[in-house]
């Protein structure tokens, strides 16, 4: 079972037609104007959406890669050069592979992103536009003067040109249908390209300056001198008043409205400010918030908070709010800004052509910053996946790469995460400084709680808002009522250090390495009782649908099996020096990895009956997709994942980084995300087919915890 969720995610970027007439040193005295070129510039990662209300939402997946006293919101200055006078960029999150359009050299600079390694690929006369279906791998380009597309394959960068009409200026894919959408202006009309065998069928329009894809509706929107929706299934259209000078189109498909930039009139720019348009009924409201004229240009929206973002080409990007249409005005980006939106971490970036920089507006409050690029930034593209953001120059001929990765300030020594998926909110244990850090995952802003000495572990119940923290050097636990943030603390057995909560019987089970232990909590008023185990025992994992608690005890060779109801235990065995343990509550199984023997014992929780699954050397960190009945186990001395089919205990060896010691799993995209503590990185697998992309993480990511229901 794959569950697949509303995972649009878009990135915007004007084509800016600045370049065309302000900077014509770029440009051949024979190429005509273009005018108005395109607004959409950015990757297309857009999925059959199921579940259209589960769209990204901020930033969900914490381990100590993003957790750091030391706080620094970028790293920049990797510059990758690229062909002469790139104005478009987009980017396939799926292949991590970023495309620049360059405008002079009539090519395609593709860029690698795990190593920024280029290849160049040869394009039409002046290519414009970029766009990307990410579930064909196959990449369109704009080229404006010879009037045709490049289609790149993504596989082998092999091309074929497919003609289109009169100056194309603008392309929208819908993934859905696999059809191509192409503005054209000098003909004014849709060239629309069906991508199982190229070919094409023109559409007239009013006009064709942009164009954006609903793709759950399968609607079609074109600015031109009105705006023309098409209906993709048969390329009927019809026509519907904007304001004047109608420049771009975005659209948010979780509101099904579309949001059109209007230029305005060019002499007193009355008409300055967006049309919003209901998708359901085709009926506008159109807005002017402006007391000046300030040529709204370039427009983005961020589905997972609903705000809106349009570039105005007088210099500057406001900010709407798609629940009521209030604006708010920012002070980033410089005149006609291209604009890129990271709904994930819930960051927007624009150009600043003449200063030379980007600007980055935080979405959580409209901050903003500004980071330095090379010359004449032009276009930016966003991977919601690695974080990084990619900036075209199109003076200095070249990409600014910048690492969009925000770190959290925490305590000392950050060693074990949890999150509360009910609230938002993520506990992070600091075992050196003796506390916790709570941060609120809407907007990461965060405080500190005092814990025992050495907190070593943290668990969450998320019925009651209970978060308890396991202290090694205090032997105790610290009660954290989630509503306050007020402490209890609970005395616990010799060195605490796992800690796992039962929500259904409100239990709390804490393993303890010195005396061999396990503590007992009932939640409802902290009394406790003592189960013994065995020999230091180092993990702990609650199976709530059967009540039974399993204890990982790595001084020796076995785990240690408790009956929530009346606290028995049994002793079942397992491979030398267990020291990680999970349980798939739907099949039943419990999953042990043995770092001294290099293997996994699965338990047939009916009957405690084992099984011996081969991993690879020093399993120390063992994690279950339920959905999918896949187990992944981190060996810390192999440099891979070992995954196991739940189903028949067959493996498969999934490369990591060095020294993978953590692993979490989201059941609901079905990615899995290792920590490598020696290659200070995090290997993220897409469990559909485990593949692999590599994110960067600070010194020795220790822990890894995913939020499922922000993502």
């Amino acid at each position: 079972m794959k569950i697949i969720l509303a995972s649009t995610l878009r990135s915007w970027a004007s084509k800016p037609s600045i370049l065309l007439n302000l900077k014509s040193a770029q440009k051949k005295s024979s190429r005509p104007s273009t005018g108005i070129p395109a607004n959409r510039t950015g990757f297309e990662f857009a999925k059959v959406v199921l579940t259209v209300a589960a769209v990204f939402a901020a930033v969900g997946i914490y381990s100590q890669f993003g957790l750091h006293k030391v706080h620094a919101d970028f790293s920049f200055g990797n510059s990758v050069p690229v062909g002469s006078a790139p104005i478009a960029i987009a980017v396939n999150p799926e292949t991590n592979k970023i495309y620049v359009a360059n405008s002079d050299s009539n090519d395609i600079t593709v860029i690698d992103g795990s190593d920024n390694s280029t290849q160049t690929v040869t394009a039409g006369e002046y290519p414009l536009a970029i766009a990307i279906n990410s579930e064909t791998n196959k990449i369109y380009v704009a080229n404006s003067e010879s009037n045709d597309i490049t289609v790149i394959d993504g596989n082998d960068n092999s091309t074929q040109t497919v003609l289109a009409g009169e100056l194309p200026l603008a392309i929208a894919i819908n993934p859905v249908t696999n059809k191509i959408y192409v503005a054209n202006r000098g003909s004014s009309d849709i060239t629309v390209i069906d991508g199982t065998n190229n070919t094409t069928q023109n559409v007239p329009t009013a006009g064709a300056t942009a164009v954006a894809v609903n793709p759950v509706t399968n609607k079609i929107y074109v600015t031109g001198t009105n705006v023309t929706v098409i209906d993709g299934t048969d390329n009927s259209t019809e026509t519907i008043q904007a304001g004047e000078g109608p420049r771009a189109v975005a659209v948010n498909q979780v509101t099904n409205r579309i949001y059109v930039a209007n230029l305005g009139n060019d002499g007193s720019g009355l008409n300055d400010g967006f049309t919003v348009i209901d998708g359901s009924n085709n009926s506008t409201q159109t807005v002017t918030p402006f007391d000046r004229q300030v040529r709204p240009w370039s427009i983005a929206v961020n589905q997972s908070t609903n705000k809106i973002y349009l570039g105005l080409g007088m210099g500057g990007v406001h900010v709407i709010d798609g629940s009521d249409n209030s604006t708010q005005g920012t002070s980033a980006g410089g005149v006609k800004p291209g604009i890129a939106v990271n709904p994930v971490t819930n960051k927007i970036y624009v150009t600043d052509l003449f200063n030379n920089r980007a600007g980055m507006i935080d979405g959580f409050d409209n901050s903003t910053r500004n980071i330095p690029t090379g010359a004449g930034p032009a276009a930016v593209a966003v991977n919601p996946v690695t974080n990084r953001v990619y900036v075209a120059n199109s003076e200095s001929n070249d990409v600014t790469v910048i690492d969009g990765t925000r770190n959290v300030a925490t305590g000392e020594t950050p060693v074990a995460t949890a999150v509360n998926p009910v609230t938002n909110k993520i506990y992070v244990a600091n075992r050196d400084s003796s506390d916790v850090t709570v941060i609120d995952g809407s907007d990461n802003s965060t405080l500190t709680v005092p814990a025992g000495a050495g907190p070593s572990a943290v668990a969450v119940n998320p019925v009651t808002n209970r978060i308890y923290v396991a202290n090694k050097d205090s032997g105790d636990v610290t009660v954290i009522d989630g509503t306050d943030n007020s402490t209890q603390t609970v005395p616990a057995g010799s060195n605490p250090v796992a800690v796992a909560v039962n929500s259904v019987t409100n239990k709390i089970y804490v393993a303890n390495s010195g005396s061999s232990d396990v503590t007992v909590i009932d939640g409802t008023n902290n009394s406790t009782q003592t189960v013994q185990a065995g020999a230091v025992p180092g993990d702990i994992a609650v199976n709530s649908a059967t009540n039974k608690i399993y204890v990982a005890n790595s001084g020796g060779s076995d785990v240690t099996v408790i009956d929530g109801t009346a606290n028995s235990a049994q002793t079942v065995s397992a491979g030398t020096g267990p020291s990680a343990v999970a349980v798939n509550p739907l099949t039943n199984r419990i999953y042990v990895a043995n770092s001294g023997s290099n293997d996994v014992t699965v338990i047939d929780g009916n009957n405690n009956s084992t099984q011996s699954v081969p991993a690879g050397l020093g399993p120390k960190a063992i994690a279950v997709n339920p959905v999918t009945n896949s187990i992944y186990a981190a060996n810390g001395d192999g440099d891979f994942v070992t995954v196991i089919d739940g189903s028949d205990n067959s493996t498969q060896n999934v490369p990591a980084g060095s020294g993978p010691g953590a692993v979490a799993v989201n059941p609901a995209t079905n990615r899995i995300y290792v920590a490598n503590q020696g290659s200070d990185d995090i290997t993220v697998i897409d469990g559909s087919d485990n593949s692999t992309r590599t994110a960067p993480a600070r010194s020795g990511p220790a822990a890894a915890t995913v939020n499922p229901v922000t993502n």
